[in-house]
């Protein structure tokens, strides 16, 4: 769910329906959206991305109008439930703005530059708080526990697999000769002949007679890992193979290794973390659902000068 904390001043670009009448391009309600505003966040947002294809910048514009419309209703719908602005809060803001400016006269430019006064930003800043209340109120405290049907649908699909994974490795740095990485080789590769077909407890056995790493004195056990726990070279071998196989020989920036994946299976997160994330999604999918109630609260109505 989206919240409110402006914390740069291009930012209040956003929202804000300070300016002069003429200088309107819509209203949402009876708040007005000014041509200047909406003109300058595009700008300003053109030239954050640097280059971009004229498909990018259509796409921008649309997709700041509809922020600011947003905006726009979230204020309007913040006013009329009564929600106060947090005094604290707003000069927290204010100050915290002002500090990130060079100077008093840049602070004063770059308002000019938006087309308001100090009392325009710091009322933009005060709607800005009550919109934060206001879905605080809304959403945030009023959902704390996640909808059954998101839960249900989390609980079948959030689920990752682990393998068990035993490796038999020979130790060979990068930059060794020719001779000792095929020497290298040339062990390891007597090895896997002795492995196949032995079954885990003899490549265990293997493992610990052979196997030049840590795990040796574990049988070459690595335990259950998940993707991104090991080095890319093992995890793309591992994840390929077939459960009790015994695999190519293949080469880390550590040396060479063989793996044997001793068992698979299904991962389901903690309860606590699936909870969490299914209450996060609950109020997302109830912030969507007051976005679209608002839309018919406050509808657009465009400046056709």
């Amino acid at each position: 769910m989206k919240t409110f904390l402006y914390l740069s001043l291009s930012t209040l670009i956003l929202f804000s329906c300070s300016g002069t009448s003429d200088d309107e391009l819509l209203r949402v309600g009876d708040y007005p959206i000014k041509k200047t505003r909406y003109q300058l966040a595009v700008k300003q947002a053109l030239e954050r991305i640097g280059n971009y294809s004229s498909e990018d910048s259509v796409r921008l514009t649309d997709m700041l109008l509809e922020e600011m419309i947003n905006n726009a209703r979230l204020t309007l719908a913040a006013r009329e439930a009564g929600f106060e602005y947090d005094t604290a809060f707003v000069n927290r803001q204010s100050q915290m703005i002002k500090a990130s400016v060079q100077s008093d006269s840049v602070f004063e430019q770059k308002l000019r530059e938006s087309g308001i006064t100090e009392e325009d930003w710091m009322n933009d800043l005060r709607d800005a708080s009550r919109v934060n209340a206001f879905l605080k109120a809304t959403i945030t405290d009023s959902i704390t526990v996640a909808s059954s049907a998101i839960m249900d649908s989390l609980k079948q699909s959030d689920v990752f697999p682990e393998i068990k994974v035993s490796q038999i490795m020979v130790k060979v740095p990068v930059s060794a000769p020719k001779e000792q990485v095929e020497s290298a080789y040339r062990r390891l590769d007597q090895v896997r002949k002795q492995a196949e077909g032995s079954g885990t407890a003899g490549f265990s056995k293997l493992a610990r007679l052979y196997s030049e790493d840590g795990s040796a004195r574990f049988g070459g056990d690595l335990g259950y890992i998940r993707r991104g726990t090991l080095i890319s070279h093992i995890e793309e071998v591992a994840f390929s193979m077939e459960k009790n196989k015994v695999s190519d020989i293949f080469r880390s920036p550590g040396g060479f290794h063989i793996l044997m994946v001793t068992d698979k299976r299904e991962v389901r997160p903690e309860e606590a973390d699936l909870s969490a994330k299914a209450i996060a999604l609950t109020r997302q999918a109830a912030y969507e659902k007051l976005k679209t109630s608002l839309k018919d609260k406050y509808p657009v109505v465009r400046n056709d000068d």
